[in-house]
């Protein structure tokens, strides 16, 4: 009983991680992990980060108005609106 009930806490863990429209990280990850992501890159001088073969970014953003594409158009539309802005995050 003890191993199913660590394994569903696991699993809502996950899923906390993740906001389930988009698949991008949650703002409450990172608020919760910021430490733990930023602190292997604290050590780095700037010319090391540019010589490294992959970037490293972190992404914070908000859709200005976006209130009034869902007032207007509809949560529909809106929840499209937000799945097409993930994919242009992920693909930059």
């Amino acid at each position: 009983m003890e191993k199913k009930v660590q394994e569903l806490e696991k699993q809502l863990e996950v899923e906390r991680m993740y906001e389930p429209l988009t698949g991008l990280f949650t703002r409450r990850h990172f608020t919760n992990e910021a430490h733990h992501l930023i602190k292997p890159f604290l050590h780095f001088r700037e010319e090391e980060l540019r010589s490294k073969s992959k970037p490293v970014s972190f992404l914070f953003c908000d859709i200005d108005k976006f209130k009034s594409v869902n007032d207007t158009y509809g949560h529909k539309v809106g929840d499209e609106v937000l799945k097409q802005v993930a994919n242009i995050i992920r693909q930059i």
